[in-house]
């Protein structure tokens, strides 16, 4: 009984260990969204504010989370993240009228555009 308890500590703990890796969604692949991160207002063409947005970083930069907040009181929330077996960026949005969305895409990299450029 002692050596089964030794052993699923032992497992346990390497496991810990290999989930503590340092920053496994710092690549440049997993920063392409970083622009988006957070609060946000947003208007239609007219001027009209039509909601608010939050995006966070959660999960060790793991996930872009999403909360939309509309001015008619429907709210969502969207997981996005970057998979590295396809090298695409991945969203999955839910909101409270039962709505669901999943959608697939290559991010793009953009060149760096400096000031007086």
């Amino acid at each position: 009984m002692k050596s089964l308890l030794l052993s699923l500590s032992i497992a346990l703990l390497s496991n810990v260990s290999i989930a503590q890796t340092p920053c496994a969604c710092c690549s440049e692949h997993h920063r392409q969204f970083d622009y988006w991160i957070g609060e946000w207002e947003v208007f239609d063409t007219l001027g009209v504010k039509i909601g608010e947005n939050t995006i966070t970083k959660q999960e060790g930069g793991c996930i872009l989370a999403e909360h939309w907040r509309s001015s008619t009181g429907s709210t969502g929330r969207s997981m996005n993240y970057f998979t590295t077996t396809d090298s695409t960026w991945r969203q999955l949005w839910v909101d409270n009228q039962g709505s669901s969305l999943e959608l697939r895409g290559k991010g793009v990299m953009l060149p760096e555009i400096k000031a007086g450029s």
